[in-house]
């Protein structure tokens, strides 16, 4: 049975950003069918139970689609206050999954196993965000994109959750006009 009530599904409900659509029902009513998660330090240390009790809340008001919003974070004076390390500048890449890169920090006890594996459990499908980076550089903002996509999808491409990535940064196509061929 779910807890009605207390400060984890609280902090992830205030986390969320829902993202509505129209269902594929035959209903013309938008239904709630996928949001954004934001990962917080507050659940680094979370159960596989919590994750599924959290998870399930999203889905008993229809959320079939989770998008994380970012998985890993490089903590420097530009993003510490997004990263999981309570605002301490490490100036090293922190990951909430376990890594093949050996310079990168693992933060927690492999969150976004849990997340997936809770995901995959209630028929949930999931994007993962990428990292926060400036997008100046076009060439290496790519470059790193794919490192951190194969990476991932190295290590958690089996789960039946897992269907992509997304970038995390929003894209502002007025910052690369001209700029195309910087593209690796």
């Amino acid at each position: 049975a779910r807890r009605k009530a207390g400060l984890i599904p609280s902090l992830t409900m205030l986390a969320m950003v829902i993202a509505t659509a129209v269902a594929a029902t035959g209903s013309t009513a938008p239904a709630l069918s996928a949001s954004f998660y934001n990962l917080w330090a507050q659940q680094i240390d979370w159960t596989s139970a919590m994750w599924e009790e959290d998870l399930g809340y999203m889905q008993d008001v229809g959320i079939e689609w989770a998008f994380i919003t970012y998985t890993s974070c490089l903590d420097d004076d530009k993003y510490t206050n997004y990263c999981w390390t309570d605002s301490k500048i490490t100036n090293k890449t922190e990951t909430l999954y376990r890594s093949t890169n050996p310079e990168y920090v693992q933060v927690g006890d492999d969150v976004l196993g849990q997340f997936l594996a809770a995901a995959s459990k209630l028929k949930m499908k999931v994007l993962v965000g990428l990292q926060l980076v400036p997008m100046t550089n076009l060439s290496a903002t790519a470059a790193l994109y794919r490192t951190l996509a194969t990476d991932l999808h190295t290590g958690y491409g089996h789960y039946d959750s897992f269907r992509g990535f997304y970038l995390t940064q929003e894209w502002e196509p007025t910052s690369f006009v001209g700029r195309a061929n910087e593209v690796g």
